[in-house]
């Protein structure tokens, strides 16, 4: 193949050999002969009449710039490199961003760490009812809900008062219910109007309706029922023709309610003669603070024999538990003391100190 195909530099120069010699042979067939006479084959073989050779050899020259072309793809071929170094520079980015979500996540335990804070608070407030409803246990042991004081008002005479309701006329042992006028509060809890009260006999109030014959005396405070109680006087007594009259004064927000108990008489322990002594005591609800007035107009001949009950004064809790106690009360030849703290002429008020 080298052979049919010489060289391309063989090929090149071959023209010019052939020129050579055809000069060499003029020279020897005419000696006369000059190169200023043959002037077509002067311009022939002159050398520089061979500029093709001259131009034949240029695509060497520029074959010889596309290896240069070719290497600068090299030059730009190297540049992603460059380029795609980049992105490892780029990706290396969002680790950084990466790392601020774990600065993010960190933030949500300084938020679910406040939950604790604000979970505490509801104990706190949770805490508030129990003063509100607990204002018993509060001042249980010091004032239990209510103060003793002075007070000035003074013996009404209900039974009289145009309006009057009279109940448990002539009676023993007995109860009835009462609407107030008004709603109301009673260690600081609202008792409703419409709720209705028990009225005794035996001299004493009470939220809830007990069978009258159990609860002829008693003692507070006490966890036996009734328990809420509002106790003027109570003791076993008899009611006469007057019994217990209730009656309003006044205009709203400083009403008065008022439950006389009128000429009662103290059970003797006897049989032949059961009624003894005068009993004319009132207690007055004033709706303007919910304070009550303890007023006795006649406490007269109360028995001494071991068989009568000793009274109990003041008031209880509807839990039994805490009271404000002015006589415990009790049974004669018990523990309980003879209740001294009240007497005819007696007037003092309790006053609440928890609302």
């Amino acid at each position: 193949m080298l052979r049919e195909n010489p060289p391309r530099r063989a090929r090149l120069f071959a023209p010019l050999s052939l020129l050579a010699v055809l000069a060499g042979c003029g020279a020897r067939g005419n000696g006369n002969l000059t190169a200023a006479d043959t002037g077509t084959p002067a311009d022939t073989g002159s050398p520089t009449d061979t500029s093709t050779p001259v131009d034949a050899s240029t695509p060497p020259v520029d074959v010889g710039s596309t290896p240069l072309d070719v290497a600068t793809p090299p030059d730009d071929a190297g540049t992603p490199p460059m380029d795609v170094g980049t992105p490892p520079m780029d990706v290396g980015t969002p680790p950084m961003d990466v790392g601020t979500p774990p600065m993010d996540v960190g933030t949500p335990p300084m938020d679910v760490g406040t939950p604790p804070v604000d979970a505490g608070a509801p104990p706190m407030d949770v805490g508030v009812p129990p003063v509100d409803a607990g204002v018993p246990p509060v001042d249980a042991g010091v004032t239990a809900g209510y103060v003793r004081t002075a007070t000035s008002a003074t013996l009404v005479e209900a039974c009289t008062l145009p309006g009057a309701q009279r109940v448990l006329v002539d009676a023993d042992d007995a109860s009835t219910t009462l609407i107030a006028p008004f709603d109301l509060r009673f260690y600081g809890i609202t008792v409703p109007q419409s709720l209705g009260l028990q009225v005794y006999s035996n001299g004493f109030i009470s939220q809830t309706a007990e069978d009258p014959i159990m609860t002829f005396g008693g003692t507070i405070p006490s966890a036996s029922r009734p328990n809420g109680v509002i106790a003027p006087y109570w003791v076993d007594l008899f009611t006469g023709a007057d019994g217990v009259c209730a009656v309003v004064v006044g205009s709203a927000p400083i009403r008065r309610w008022i439950i006389q108990w009128k000429n009662a008489s103290f059970y003797s322990g006897r049989s032949g003669a059961p009624r003894v002594g005068t009993a004319s005591f009132e207690l007055i609800y004033n709706e303007s603070d919910g304070s009550m007035d303890f007023i006795y107009e006649a406490l007269e001949g109360h028995p001494t024999g071991s068989a009568v009950t000793i009274a109990a004064v003041g008031v209880e809790h509807p839990n039994g538990v805490d009271a404000f106690v002015v006589c415990p009360g009790g049974r004669r030849g018990g523990v309980a003391p003879e209740c001294t703290a009240v007497a005819t002429g007696t007037r003092f008020r309790l006053a609440p100190t928890g609302g």
